[in-house]
């Protein structure tokens, strides 16, 4: 089904209405790419949409401020976990 009415603007841009977001399966901040075709134009969601790279480096600043924080009880679980083997290699656990 064909639907009018979506302008132009000067910048010769067009908004792409919500129906056509949702099924190319697109959501804010997302990318779409376009191929055209004899019978018109293909819209899809671009497969290479990527975050933006500042949100990929706050993201690994907040990982590796919460691993620093479970450091000391992973080392504790470790060395618990080899006196448990080493007991019981000995005959002792």
């Amino acid at each position: 089904m064909m639907k009018d009415g979506y302008k132009i603007t000067e910048k010769r841009q067009v908004t792409l209405p919500d129906d056509v977001l949702e099924v190319i399966g697109a959501e804010p901040g997302d990318k779409v790419t376009y191929k055209i075709r004899e019978d018109g134009v293909l819209v899809r969601k671009s497969e290479g949409t990527r975050p933006d790279p500042e949100e990929i480096v706050g993201a690994l600043r907040d990982l590796s401020e919460d691993l620093s924080q479970i450091e000391p009880e992973i080392r504790k679980a470790r060395e618990g976990l080899n006196r448990g083997i080493a007991e019981r290699v000995r005959g002792e656990g």
